[in-house]
């Protein structure tokens, strides 16, 4: 009994003990003309990846907490990412058309969804409301919308930065109606 139980504590160690598995990005970006790709979170801290001369490019990283990043062709492009360890994500774009790009793999649906978060929060910020209550109760409703929808997009991580998100989004937009 004590040779078992000894057996399925060190399996249990062993698989929590277990290094964790990095982001990976993979993808082409056309016209890109060979040039380097900064990926990263924060601008101060960017990896550089050669884009070979077709324009495809791997890039693997172990990133920790789940973070909203970027990738920037300088010069021509910057593309949001989501940075989830374990992830596979691949980025497909065009240099001379920079805001139109997709991202596939595990996270896509989460891409779509935090693009079309911010669209939603961006058009309300564009309107004009006939009180800070009336704009308050609008954004507290599409907040609420989102956060529902937000409830089915996979990997769970991902949720939880993204309601941070809009949280954060929503209350910046009341600060900013106030000054």
């Amino acid at each position: 009994m004590k040779k078992t139980l000894l057996i399925l504590l060190g399996a249990a160690l062993c698989s929590c003990s277990g290094t964790q598995q990095p982001y990976r990005l993979t993808g082409k970006i056309a016209h890109a003309d060979g040039n380097l790709l900064l990926i990263g979170t924060h601008f101060n801290q960017m990896d550089t990846v050669r884009l070979t001369p077709d324009g495809t490019f791997t890039y693997t990283r172990t990133v920790g907490d789940p973070d909203f990043g970027f990738a920037y062709l300088p010069d021509k492009a910057f593309y949001q990412l989501v940075f989830i360890d374990g992830t596979t994500s691949q980025l497909e774009a065009d240099a001379d058309t920079p805001t139109d790009y997709h991202v596939t793999g595990d996270l896509e649906a989460a891409h779509e969804f935090q693009l079309a978060a911010m669209r939603r929060l961006s058009a309300l910020d564009e309107q004009t409301y006939a009180s800070f209550g009336d704009m308050q109760a609008t954004f507290n409703r599409v907040s609420d919308s989102l956060l529902r929808g937000l409830e089915t997009i996979e990997p769970s991580a991902f949720r939880t930065i993204e309601r941070a998100s809009i949280d954060a989004s929503v209350s910046n937009s009341l600060v900013a109606y106030h000054q």
